[in-house]
């Protein structure tokens, strides 16, 4: 991999093996370390957007919940 690819795969450029800066095949200890990290920070974001998602849906249950239960509450009366 050249050290434009290693940049551009750090910089988040898809791959596209078209062209020479944008194939990331690992060549070398130093390309499967750049591999490596950049997999590690894809997946440290991705399971950090899917907990503040859960968390979003939890409080929208949450309020869907209380605003039924007031209008049970409501009826009751």
């Amino acid at each position: 991999m050249t050290t434009a690819a290693r940049m551009n795969l750090q910089r988040g450029i898809p791959e596209d093996r078209r062209f020479e800066h944008t194939t990331y095949t690992a060549e070398s200890a130093l390309d499967r370390l750049v591999l490596a990290r950049v997999e590690a920070r894809r997946l440290i974001i991705d399971k950090q957007n899917y907990d503040n998602m859960v968390a979003a849906a939890a409080e929208d249950i949450a309020k869907a919940a209380e605003k039924e239960l007031d209008k049970l509450l409501k009826d009751f009366k």
